[in-house]
Protein backbone atom coordinates (compact mmCIF):
# COMPACT_ATOMS: atom_id res chain seq x y z
CA UNK A 1 0.00 0.00 0.00
CA UNK A 2 2.87 2.58 0.37
CA UNK A 3 4.65 1.51 -2.52
CA UNK A 4 1.03 2.91 -4.30
CA UNK A 5 1.07 5.81 -2.35
CA UNK A 6 4.40 6.72 -2.67
CA UNK A 7 4.37 6.04 -6.84
CA UNK A 8 1.28 8.23 -6.76
CA UNK A 9 2.98 11.26 -4.95
CA UNK A 10 5.45 11.44 -7.24
CA UNK A 11 3.32 11.81 -10.57
CA UNK A 12 1.54 14.33 -8.60
CA UNK A 13 4.64 16.16 -7.68
CA UNK A 14 5.96 16.03 -10.89
CA UNK A 15 2.68 17.34 -12.17
CA UNK A 16 2.67 20.20 -9.40
CA UNK A 17 5.87 21.12 -10.14
CA UNK A 18 5.14 21.79 -14.06
CA UNK A 19 2.10 23.54 -13.12
CA UNK A 20 3.48 25.96 -10.56
CA UNK A 21 6.33 26.53 -13.26
CA UNK A 22 3.88 27.67 -15.91
CA UNK A 23 1.29 29.48 -13.53
CA UNK A 24 4.10 31.26 -12.01
CA UNK A 25 7.38 31.94 -14.80
CA UNK A 26 4.52 31.63 -18.12
CA UNK A 27 6.12 35.46 -18.98
CA UNK A 28 9.68 34.65 -18.90
CA UNK A 29 9.15 31.15 -20.09
CA UNK A 30 7.12 32.69 -23.34
CA UNK A 31 9.83 35.59 -23.88
CA UNK A 32 12.49 33.07 -23.78
CA UNK A 33 10.91 30.80 -25.93
CA UNK A 34 9.87 32.93 -28.56
CA UNK A 35 13.32 34.84 -28.71
CA UNK A 36 15.78 33.37 -31.18
CA UNK A 37 19.28 32.16 -30.52
CA UNK A 38 20.47 34.73 -32.72
CA UNK A 39 19.17 37.36 -31.00
CA UNK A 40 21.52 36.93 -27.79
CA UNK A 41 23.26 33.86 -27.83
CA UNK A 42 23.36 32.55 -23.84
CA UNK A 43 26.81 32.35 -21.62
CA UNK A 44 26.75 28.73 -22.62
CA UNK A 45 26.83 29.36 -26.06
CA UNK A 46 29.19 32.57 -26.12
CA UNK A 47 31.83 30.13 -24.50
CA UNK A 48 30.95 27.42 -26.67
CA UNK A 49 31.89 29.42 -29.89
CA UNK A 50 35.76 29.36 -29.26
CA UNK A 51 35.92 25.59 -29.19
CA UNK A 52 35.65 24.37 -33.02
CA UNK A 53 33.28 21.88 -33.89
CA UNK A 54 34.00 17.95 -33.48
CA UNK A 55 33.77 16.17 -37.28
CA UNK A 56 31.10 14.18 -37.79
CA UNK A 57 33.33 10.68 -38.55
CA UNK A 58 34.50 11.42 -34.80
CA UNK A 59 30.86 10.44 -33.94
CA UNK A 60 30.27 7.84 -36.49
CA UNK A 61 33.75 5.69 -35.75
CA UNK A 62 33.03 6.13 -31.74
CA UNK A 63 29.41 4.87 -32.16
CA UNK A 64 31.07 1.67 -34.62
CA UNK A 65 33.26 1.53 -31.96
CA UNK A 66 30.56 1.10 -29.55
CA UNK A 67 28.44 -1.05 -31.46
CA UNK A 68 31.35 -3.57 -32.32
CA UNK A 69 32.50 -4.14 -28.41
CA UNK A 70 28.83 -5.01 -27.42
CA UNK A 71 28.21 -7.48 -30.69
CA UNK A 72 31.65 -8.60 -30.00
CA UNK A 73 30.85 -9.27 -25.71
CA UNK A 74 27.42 -10.58 -26.44
CA UNK A 75 29.43 -13.49 -29.07
CA UNK A 76 31.24 -14.34 -26.27
CA UNK A 77 28.79 -14.41 -23.63
CA UNK A 78 26.77 -16.48 -25.87
CA UNK A 79 29.67 -18.44 -27.01
CA UNK A 80 28.81 -18.06 -31.26
CA UNK A 81 32.39 -17.26 -31.89
CA UNK A 82 34.86 -19.97 -32.16
CA UNK A 83 37.12 -20.80 -29.30
CA UNK A 84 40.36 -19.32 -30.10
CA UNK A 85 38.59 -15.51 -30.78
CA UNK A 86 36.84 -15.54 -27.37
CA UNK A 87 39.11 -14.38 -24.48
CA UNK A 88 37.73 -17.01 -21.88
CA UNK A 89 39.45 -19.88 -21.05
CA UNK A 90 37.69 -23.35 -21.55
Amino acid sequence: MSFAIAYGLSFASITATLTHALLFYREQLWVHARRSLSDQPDIHARLMSVYKQVPDWWYISMFGSYINQLLMRECERTNVLPQCLCSRSV
